[in-house]
């Protein structure tokens, strides 16, 4: 789904009225960047600061950042009552997502590894779990 089906932005041939709704009603940010690097723009997302400032530069330098150096999006969150959660791809930032403040994970390691026989591990709240012989990893 590209930005240009939501009804918000102008789309027209899907119905999306929670997220015309949280748009309505909340904050919209129209302008943002990001970096062309998973983990760079990843980590940039959750501080709200550009990689160049966290040292998260390029997928490799996971060890750049640290919870005692930064703050998460989960942690301003939390502090306003909310319950956080993180599902999907971890692994070019240091530590897991339960050590950067988030209540709830589901993570796995590497890209679009869903299935059993391209990895068959993936954590839930920091403890590994075995993919079963043809387990998709969603099911």
């Amino acid at each position: 789904m590209g930005l240009s089906e939501i009804g918000c932005c102008g789309g027209d041939h899907y119905p999306t009225p929670n997220i015309d709704a949280l748009a309505r009603t909340g904050t919209r940010f129209e302008y943002s960047y990001a970096t062309p690097l998973c983990g760079p723009s990843r980590c940039q997302i959750l501080t709200g600061r550009y990689p160049f400032r966290t040292g998260l530069i390029s997928n490799q330098s996971a060890d750049a950042v640290s919870p005692a150096k930064e703050i998460m999006l989960p942690s301003v969150m939390k502090k306003a009552g909310y319950a956080t959660a993180a599902v999907g791809k971890w692994g070019q930032i240091c530590l897991g997502p339960g050590e950067w403040g988030f209540d709830e994970s589901l993570s796995f390691r590497g890209s679009g590894r869903y299935w059993s026989s391209q990895s068959p591990s993936y954590f839930v709240n920091g403890k590994a779990r075995e993919l079963a012989k043809d387990e998709y990893l969603p099911t």
